[in-house]
């Protein structure tokens, strides 16, 4: 099961750290993007969730005094209650293994089309509520804690 911690912003990684040193499974999931700085694009590593570190783990009392005195911990979302089931599966996919999700490639006709060719999106794109080729992102939509959150990953566009 999955459960969501709610910490103070900029602390994820070390909490993430800190419960992986305790033997807790524990994501901050994070994703690479392309922005456009200095008249040129840069790529980026930004965290999916600001604030937030996920735990896959069976909840008890013993877990939850063993991770809240951990410092930036603010507190269990919920009562504490996992995220739903059906929510289970993206989220998954969205720890990517506790590794960076990569920038993916698509292709776009002359139409407007747009077809995911190459990276993390190709077999995903079910997942993905909008593309927005002018500032290279891809938009999804996931739901957790009873709070639509709307992520971004990054896509390098090439016009066919």
């Amino acid at each position: 099961m999955i459960y969501v911690l709610q910490t103070e912003s900029g602390m994820e990684m070390n909490i993430r750290a800190k419960l992986l040193r305790e033997n807790i499974s524990a994501y901050v999931p994070r994703r690479e993007l392309i922005l456009r700085k200095n008249a040129g694009w840069t790529k980026v590593v930004n965290l999916l969730f600001p604030g937030y570190v996920f735990l896959e783990c069976d909840y008890s009392a013993e877990l939850y005094h063993r991770i809240k005195p951990i410092d930036g911990v603010v507190r269990f979302l919920g009562a504490p209650s996992p995220i739903r089931a059906a929510e289970e599966e993206f989220m998954r996919l969205l720890f990517n293994g506790g590794e960076v999700i990569p920038q993916s490639e698509a292709e776009v006709d002359s139409g407007g089309k747009v077809t995911v060719t190459g990276g993390w999106l190709v077999g995903k794109e079910q997942y993905i509520t909008k593309f927005n080729v002018r500032q290279k992102k891809a938009s999804a939509e996931i739901t957790f804690g009873g709070i639509k959150h709307r992520i971004n990953f990054g896509v390098d566009y090439i016009r066919k």
